[in-house]
């Protein structure tokens, strides 16, 4: 395990079938995974779940909560992987890297939903939305073959949906402890359109902390983790 980064991967018991994707994907990464086990919705407290929210919803925020949570409490800054993440050949360094990158923000997303969009600052301030994906043949060689590439650049981002895989600060994940819980629903604005999106989900969480100026962030563009988010355990169209 020396000089290997250490991720943390939240993996549900009953998805092994994903785990063992995941394996398939990213094992001859040089990287040390680390599984955690999910929270189950039956694990719930009353507190945990407010009135109005899936129970489903409410176990994967409290997933991700056990993270931070422990960010905080080892005083060390960290990597989390959702179990769908796919990363990319030859990105294993970039991840060592993180831990520079988190001296300019709270948390540096790795990649995120390829489903929705994400907005990104550019040079002189001037804001883009960007998406990005791949199809169901794409992951291994993602994984396995991609072509050698320079580390991404780190772009400020404003509106990044999905927690698929991210580094992330002690003083980050104390400022998500605070700002994302207790769960509640939160407004979410979609810049583009100007339209606003409500829900409990911890992403929602997140970006509405990210349009407060509560959290800072950085994606990684283009992203260095990938996950297909066809396959949701929230969601019973992906499934």
């Amino acid at each position: 395990m020396t000089g290997r980064p250490l991720v943390h991967v939240v993996n549900r018991a009953s998805r092994q079938d994903r785990r063992r994707r995941f394996l398939d994907w990213n094992s001859a990464h040089p990287v040390h995974w680390r599984f955690h086990v999910a929270v189950e919705p039956e694990d719930l407290t009353p507190q945990d779940c407010p009135e109005g929210c899936d129970p489903r919803v409410a176990a994967t925020a409290a997933s991700h909560r056990r993270q931070w949570q422990a960010c905080v409490d080892e005083g060390r800054w960290r990597l989390v992987f959702e179990d769908d993440a796919c990363l990319r050949h030859g990105a294993a360094l970039i991840l060592t890297a993180m831990s520079k990158a988190l001296e300019h923000a709270d948390l540096v997303f790795l990649g995120c939903n390829t489903d929705g969009e994400a907005l990104i600052e550019m040079p002189d301030r001037l804001l883009a939305h960007v998406t990005f994906g791949g199809g169901p043949g794409d992951f291994d060689r993602y994984a396995q073959a991609a072509a050698p590439m320079p580390p991404p650049p780190l772009v400020r981002t404003h509106l990044c949906w999905g927690l698929l895989a991210y580094a992330i600060s002690p003083q980050g994940a104390a400022k998500l402890l605070d700002q994302c819980f207790p769960l509640q629903s939160v407004s979410v604005e979609l810049v583009r359109n100007r339209q606003r999106v409500e829900g409990f989900a911890v992403d929602m969480a997140v970006n509405a902390a990210l349009q407060r100026g509560a959290v800072s962030a950085l994606l990684c563009f283009p992203p260095v983790v990938l996950g297909p988010n066809g396959d949701s355990d929230l969601d019973a169209r992906k499934r």
